[in-house]
């Protein structure tokens, strides 16, 4: 039997569907909502399917960015499948952003996370410490120093060598 596409109206509904597999095809119901792999689209786009890795929608900058969007049965996936960073934006301004080897910033230097050399920078984006504090440092509780520490002001260091709680 050779394949074939059915394509027309079934009731109130325009569907595209192929005539050997018992798969849902492309549906368009009556209220304009499109369904691809699902006969009953509640919202205006809706994919499902029923493999392993789950239903996905795929977007590609020809010759850039390669994101994706995916549903699995334990978790929600959304990224890119390239070296490209992935920003989340409010008001056009990038207020999170993940780059392609896993650096985090948030609100351009509000917070950075370097996963390549595990540091932590709160108002920089090029920690040179575990953690680098650009600004003044609140401790209402104080400070537990367990080795020595440096302070910083300007280009003068003062080292701390105190061993027990201070404020």
């Amino acid at each position: 039997n050779p394949n074939w596409w059915q394509v027309g109206a079934f009731g109130d509904d325009f569907k595209i569907y192929l005539n050997d597999t018992s798969a849902d095809g492309i549906t368009i119901d009556q209220d304009g909502n499109v369904g691809i792999g699902t006969t009953a689209p509640s919202r205006n786009l809706k994919i499902e399917g029923g493999s392993t890795t789950g239903p996905s929608v795929g977007i590609l900058e020809t010759g850039g960015a390669d994101a994706f969007w995916q549903a699995r049965a334990t978790d929600v996936l959304f990224g890119t499948i390239t070296n490209h960073p992935l920003s989340l934006r409010t008001n056009s301004l990038e207020r999170i952003v993940v780059t392609g080897g896993g650096n985090v910033t948030i609100d351009t230097t509000t917070l950075h996370v370097d996963s390549t050399n595990d540091r932590v920078g709160i108002g920089t984006t090029n920690p040179a410490a575990a953690l680098d504090v650009y600004g003044q440092i609140i401790a209402n509780s104080g400070l537990i120093n367990r080795s020595p520490f440096v302070v910083k002001t300007g280009a003068t260091q003062v080292p701390h060598y105190r061993s027990t709680s201070f404020s």
